[in-house]
């Protein structure tokens, strides 16, 4: 309760000194945003876990990630590229992420779903994927600008040689972004 008082704090004075406060007054605004993220905090979004296996070993990650089980979404899980498609037209999203697990591990389901969801909704959906970059080469990331991917997201907390595929990727995929936690024993790190 205290890192919580602290922490609305902190939010009531930055937003008090110019800085914007998003996502329902929980996150600064620091600087742009890519057009995943402005989706995600419009809560227009769908994410889907294409998978549930990985190859990281992200302390904080929440999920086993050992087994491959179904694509999944809001405990509706969709065997079917089409089925997930209806779903997303359903309920108008606007945007469509992959994640896992590490989406490359199961890299021909990826595909399946991100060329089903591209053949029928086309630019009206921005589509990203998360990754944690072992997997990552010049071929799959070709692959997934082919299929239709606007965007791809790296966590380098997972993988720290990173810097290569990273440039790679930013010949290919119109945006990329890096993500890392900002954990504040790893200050110095970060």
């Amino acid at each position: 309760s205290a890192a919580a008082a602290q922490r609305e704090e902190l939010l009531y004075w930055l937003e008090n000194h110019g800085t914007d406060v998003l996502c329902g007054g929980t996150k600064p605004f620091c600087s742009g945003l890519s057009p995943g993220c402005r989706t995600c905090t419009a809560g227009e979004w769908s994410c889907l876990f294409i998978n549930g296996l990985c190859n990281g070993s992200c302390f904080f990650c929440p999920t086993d990630q050992t087994e491959m089980g179904e694509p999944t979404t809001q405990t509706i899980q969709f065997a079917d590229p089409e089925d997930y498609v209806d779903y997303i037209g359903k309920f108008g999203f606007k945007g469509v992420s992959m994640s896992g697990g590490e989406p490359l591990l199961s890299f021909n389901r990826t595909i399946r779903f991100i060329s089903a969801v591209k053949e029928n909704f086309g630019s009206d959906i921005h589509l990203w994927i998360y990754t944690n970059g072992k997997l990552v080469t010049r071929e799959k990331l070709q692959a997934l600008k082919q299929a239709g991917v606007d965007e791809i997201r790296f966590n380098i907390y997972a993988h720290h040689d990173y810097l290569d595929r990273i440039k790679i990727a930013s010949a290919l995929i119109e945006t990329v972004t890096v993500e890392v936690p900002a954990v504040p024993e790893h200050f110095d790190e970060l």
